[in-house]
């Protein structure tokens, strides 16, 4: 109850540590208090903790909150949506997180990508294709990596591709994942 009433004080810290609290707690019943700070709290570091936060909930209750939190207006909010829609495992995020392959922020678009990898979505092989071309040596990274866990023969092409990317840590991941492919067909 008291992490509760913080939520509403006028320091954003004082709120931020209050929903620090109640993800720790993990107590169901502070999801929907968790939802609204998450979706309309003035401080965007008190949001992206409460996105962060919503982890503990199942994914069927909180993916709907995490999901619009991709469209939230500052950059880390929405790579937090990202991250938290791979850790929950929610499919039905997969549109949502491909849209979010085309953030103005890589940092967003990185964290789209590897979420897309946990959930081995098929259908977005294109767009990590895509993000395997980027100019941002992190975001190939993070797209040849998804693709590797995704392990998909449509995925093959941009992995081959990234074989002779100028970052060796770009061609390391890309043989990596083409093993994984290998194993899997």
């Amino acid at each position: 109850p008291a992490a509760l009433r913080h939520l509403v004080h006028p320091d954003p810290r004082v709120r931020r540590e209050a929903v620090g609290v109640l993800g720790y707690l993990h107590d169901p019943d502070t999801l929907d208090a968790l939802k609204k700070v998450g979706s309309g709290d003035s401080d965007d570091e008190v949001r992206r903790a409460a996105i962060g936060a919503l982890l503990f909930g199942e994914p069927p209750v909180v993916a709907g909150a995490v999901v619009r939190a991709l469209d939230d207006a500052h950059w880390q909010v929405r790579a937090e949506a990202a991250v938290s829609l791979g850790k929950l495992g929610s499919v039905d995020a997969v549109p949502s997180l491909i849209g979010a392959t085309r953030d103005g922020y890589w940092q967003v678009r990185e964290k789209a990508c590897e979420a897309l990898g946990k959930l081995h979505a098929i259908v977005a092989i294109d767009c990590l294709g895509e993000g395997a071309g980027d100019a941002m040596s992190n975001l190939r990274k993070a797209a040849i990596a998804a693709l590797g866990e995704i392990a998909h023969i449509n995925g093959r092409p941009y992995i081959e591709h990234a074989m002779n990317d100028p970052d060796p840590d770009v061609r390391k991941l890309a043989r990596w994942a083409l093993g994984k492919l290998n194993t899997a067909i």
